[in-house]
């Protein structure tokens, strides 16, 4: 093995001392340009006498306070619970009933018609219904329409029509 010369065990060390410096050099610029110690300042708030309450942050303090002046007022005439910006809000409009249908003088259905019978069928069932007035008989399906009444539903032992803006059952 060869034998290194005292030169280059100087120079390796001292390459060594040099970028450990560097390295320490360098950590001491960061801290100083990214790490800002906080100001020390006396408490505003005391109970002795109102001397105390007028005294004044240290220098350092007293320059970061300036730097913070015109934030300062800005944030003073902020509400910081306010919502940033508003929604248009839409009221809906009430909703209005719709009118009552208008009545005429009150006429039973059944002194109208007369339910002849029902026809039981699962896809057209119909009913049987007579005209007192006229004497004619008829047969009806859901939605059609006798006079001002309208057959709503068949069932198998009465009828339901829509007259004079309610639901009227007709038996047989």
């Amino acid at each position: 093995m060869q034998q290194q010369s005292p030169l280059i065990g100087i120079l390796t060390k001292l390459t060594r001392f040099l970028m450990i410096f560097a390295f320490g050099l360098v950590l001491l610029i960061v801290s100083r340009l990214f790490i800002v110690p906080e100001p020390k300042a006396v408490s505003l708030i005391s109970n002795e006498s109102k001397e105390a309450d007028e005294t004044v942050p240290e220098s350092g303090a007293a320059e970061a306070a300036a730097d913070y002046e015109p934030y300062r007022v800005l944030f003073e005439s902020r509400d910081i619970f306010a919502v940033p910006y508003e929604k248009e809000v839409i009221v809906p409009a009430p909703k209005v009933p719709d009118p009552e249908p208008t009545l005429l003088p009150t006429v039973e259905l059944d002194q109208i018609f007369n339910l002849v019978g029902i026809v039981v069928d699962q896809e057209k069932p119909q009913a049987i219904i007579e005209d007192l007035e006229s004497g004619g008989t008829v047969f009806l399906t859901v939605g059609d329409k006798i006079g001002e009444a309208i057959l709503k539903r068949v069932l198998a032992d009465r009828v339901i029509f829509q007259f004079q803006g309610s639901e009227v059952e007709l038996l047989p």
